[in-house]
């Protein structure tokens, strides 16, 4: 007979799924953050130096940066993603 009452036949590895997902979401928003303040900072430089057109996409920028870590739908996180990449 098999005993299921005791601790021994549990298995665990220590976090729950939920807690890695929050711990990888915590990384996502602090380099998301991160972003928009190099994004920002820099756009107002291009602004100050006389290049208006590179400081408006700077500001468009820093806009959908705002908008993926805001916003709890799917697109807004696989754009959330993928923006750093594209951007350093």
């Amino acid at each position: 007979m098999i005993s299921t009452d005791t601790s021994a036949n549990v298995t665990h590895n220590g976090a729950l799924p939920e807690e890695r997902l929050a711990a990888a979401s915590d990384a996502r928003a602090h380099a998301l953050q991160w972003l928009g303040v190099y994004l920002a900072v820099s756009g107002v430089s291009l602004a100050l130096a006389g290049h208006r057109g590179l400081a408006v996409l700077h500001a468009g920028t820093v806009l959908v940066v705002g908008w993926s870590l805001l916003s709890p739908g799917r697109a807004a996180r696989v754009v959330g993603d993928l923006l750093p990449l594209f951007l350093f």
